[in-house]
């Protein structure tokens, strides 16, 4: 007689697949979390068992980093940023809900910096990123895009951001590393050609239309025009967009350092800027 297969082979086959799936989804992290009545992150998504990430987050990626203030500089570019967390946000309308830290600047002001983290990042994170990182100066590695008036980049877990611990070292912007030994107003005339920092008290502000029709803010350091011992700040208008409010206001009576490429125009040295970054005030 002819061996006939057992019906039993079929259910025993399924149960034992399903065992081993659900073995094996034990230990798969929840990759979603939840949001309360209030728009906030639960502590819910922070239970599931996920494996230990190992390393220093700051300590890997802060070896060699900017300041935020500089990102005018680097967008498009792989780069560690340094600044303070100012404020957090989450939007619930965008794809992925992100958790948004504002760094530098708070939404919506120019120039400031958001590090995204998508809402299946979060497990990836000890606590939510709110309790980790707001109010802290932190380090992250990412790749800054221009979104608007400001700079983004989305990071996927905990080893891609640090914080700076208290009492390190203060990260200087560019502009504030240049005018360590800035030369004077007066002096800057002889630096035809060469790229200087600057710095002196802004005397005065004025308008004028540049050689291409465009309007610009002028800030006079030193003197004001048309005194050949001061030097002219040129501030076009798409760069004064970028500020976080008129420059004359921000600059006005106050020692002012600038480091940018110097040229004469009526005996008078001027320097073209592309970024507030490039603009620093002492204190």
């Amino acid at each position: 007689m002819p061996l006939r297969r057992s019906s039993l082979c079929l259910p025993i086959a399924v149960f034992a697949a399903a065992s081993v799936l659900a073995a094996c989804g034990t230990n798969t992290p929840n990759a979603r979390s939840t949001v309360d009545a209030g728009g906030g992150v639960t502590d819910a998504a922070y239970l599931t068992p996920r494996p230990t990430i190992a390393g220093d987050g700051v300590a890997q990626t802060c070896a060699v980093r900017i300041s935020w203030g500089d990102l005018a500089q680097h967008f498009n570019e792989k780069v560690s940023v340094q600044g303070p967390v100012v404020h957090t946000s989450r939007d619930l309308n965008a794809r992925d809900q992100p958790t948004i830290l504002e760094v530098g600047n708070p939404r919506p002001e120019a120039g400031g910096l958001d590090i995204l983290i998508p809402d299946y990042s979060l497990p990836r994170f000890d606590a939510p990123p709110e309790q980790l990182y707001g109010g802290k100066t932190i380090c992250a590695l990412g790749v800054p895009q221009r979104v608007g008036d400001r700079f983004q980049f989305a990071i996927g877990s905990s080893t891609e951001i640090g914080v700076v611990p208290a009492g390190a070292a203060t990260l200087q912007s560019g502009v504030e590393q240049q005018c360590g030994t800035p030369v004077s107003p007066e002096a800057a005339s002889s630096e035809n050609g060469k790229t200087v920092a600057v710095q002196g008290v802004a005397a005065g502000t004025r308008s004028e239309q540049l050689l291409d029709g465009n309007a610009a803010t002028i800030i006079e350091l030193g003197s004001s025009a048309p005194d050949t011992s001061g030097m002219d700040i040129v501030i076009s208008a798409a760069v004064r967009s970028n500020f976080t409010a008129p420059p004359e206001a921000l600059y006005a009576g106050h020692t002012v350092c600038v480091y940018g490429a110097i040229s004469i125009v009526d005996g008078r040295a001027r320097t073209f800027i592309d970024s507030p970054s490039a603009l620093y005030v002492r204190p």
